[in-house]
């Protein structure tokens, strides 16, 4: 179990107080509070970047994304919160987490007259000092959200964690692709580990996935994706969700249909409830601007969810599978759901970085522990573990494109280092370390005229020769 060092920022209207509590201590030190910065033109420009990254649908199909937008928009959200002895507190927590090894959660608390506040895209919070870096992909850092309530503990369970798969996206010959893609994506997740146990239901019937919430073995994971649009009634906008049982014509119906699904959830045993719901967002049509399941997290918690995660911008084909890949192979690996989300937003990040799909996952947290499954570290080998172990051949084992691009990760953000990414990325890579320490040493040659080049493949050789020694190659 990571026991690491938590920030908690807390967000009213008008001010934030950071307050730092090291592991394994119950003392809180406090930094502020600290009155807000209250600049009407900040806040508009908010408004207006946040417009423009609504519509990431037409502008991902049409390519013309304009640079630098996510990191103005993230500055900009990082200034409003990390003000005077808020930032201090927080390269503190940096500091001693570091110093210590340990990992760092940031939680941002909105009260509950802030919710206002609590729509921004705060996933985005980019610091520009030392070079600029997003929070919601750092390495051991995690940025999760939640509302200014009592957290209740949790502890991980036996495996396997039953996973129950809703898809909820139209049958219709529009969405077909969509559809099969999204099926096979979670069907993988029982190939990442024997310690998770999927179950999808290719279509939605109220009744039917009502009951199925209520029986035995009891889902703790409730992994929805649909789509969304918006209706007008009454001189007002509602967001509304497909709902189609493969019976009828595929209707729409309100979001509390969704919301009303976990009602039961608290009366259950605690050991029966479900720990976490991500609400997946699949992609609607062009013209459906400011779809979102963000704002049905809150709603989720209040039926007593300890963990939701909701998707505030579509997420679908490749960039759904990376991220529904990332996500369940850490949580078989008894990572904390942070963790998890943390790092299936590095490698989204990462595979594309001038893509806003990094920062689509928001995570609600109302748990103080978050860990879904013992720690693969402390089970007993695969082989020795029975059905409930962990395949050591799919975890933590990764592909050696994964590895060379997590390596570029931890290199500087230099015009080499996105050279040097473009090409690993746009090739094809054996999963023999030698081989690929061979074509690696070619690369170095071939950019004998580029030293900075050079270093930056000499940097994967040494990444590649690591990996290899510690047996996390596939091969």
């Amino acid at each position: 179990m990571d026991d690491g060092y938590e920030y908690r920022i807390v967000v009213s209207p008008n001010q934030v107080e950071g307050r730092l509590k090291a592991p394994g201590s119950t003392a809180v030190t406090s930094y502020g509070p600290v009155a807000m910065e209250n600049d009407e033109l900040r806040r508009e420009t908010i408004r207006v970047l946040r417009g423009w990254l609504d519509r990431w649908t037409a502008i991902r199909a049409y390519k013309s994304p304009v640079r630098g937008t996510f990191e103005v928009l993230g500055e900009y959200l990082y200034r409003t919160v990390f003000c005077k002895e808020v930032e201090a507190g927080f390269l503190e927590a940096r500091r001693q987490a570091a110093q210590s090894g340990r990992s760092l959660r940031v939680d941002l608390v909105f009260t509950q007259a802030a919710q206002d506040l609590a729509e921004w895209p705060w996933e985005l919070v980019y610091r520009p000092d030392n070079g600029g870096e997003f929070l919601a992909k750092t390495d051991r850092l995690v940025l999760s959200r939640s509302l200014d309530q009592q957290r209740s503990p949790s502890r991980p369970k036996a495996p396997p964690l039953q996973v129950y798969c809703i898809i909820a996206v139209p049958s219709t010959k529009a969405y077909e692709k969509q559809r099969t893609r999204l099926k096979a994506a979670l069907k993988g997740t029982m190939e990442y580990s024997l310690s998770i146990q999927p179950e999808i239901a290719e279509r939605w019937d109220l009744d039917t996935v009502r009951d199925r919430l209520g029986q035995a073995p009891h889902p703790h994971i409730v992994h929805f994706v649909g789509v969304c649009r918006r209706s007008r009634e009454d001189g007002g906008v509602r967001l509304e969700i497909c709902l189609d049982d493969g019976k009828n014509k595929p209707r729409w119906v309100g979001t509390g249909a969704l919301v009303d699904l976990f009602a039961r959830n608290s009366s259950l045993p605690a050991e029966d409830r479900v720990r976490l719901a991500v609400l997946h967002l699949g992609e609607p049509s062009p013209l459906e601007f400011e779809v979102t399941f963000e704002r049905l997290a809150p709603l989720l918690i209040q039926k007593g969810i300890p963990a939701v995660l909701a998707m505030q911008y579509p997420l679908t084909g490749i960039y759904a599978e990376s991220f529904i890949r990332h996500l369940y192979e850490k949580i078989a690996e008894g990572k904390t759901i942070e963790a998890a989300v943390q790092w299936a937003r590095s490698a989204l990040y990462m595979d594309w970085e001038e893509d806003v799909a990094f920062s689509s996952p928001v995570l609600y947290m109302q748990s103080t522990d978050s860990q879904l499954l013992p720690d693969a570290d402390a089970m007993p080998a695969a082989a020795e573990a029975g059905p409930g172990g962990v395949v050591s051949s799919m975890s933590p084992a990764r592909s050696a494109k994964d590895v060379l691009l997590e390596a570029l990760a931890r290199q500087p953000r230099n015009a080499a280092t996105g050279e040097v990414r473009e090409a690993v990325r746009s090739s094809d890579w054996p999963d023999d370390p030698v081989i690929v320490s061979q074509r690696l040493a070619r690369r170095i040659r071939e950019s004998a005229d580029r030293p900075d080049i050079a270093m930056t493949y000499q940097a994967l050789v040494q990444a590649v020769e690591e990996h290899e020694e510690g047996g996390l190659l596939v091969g």
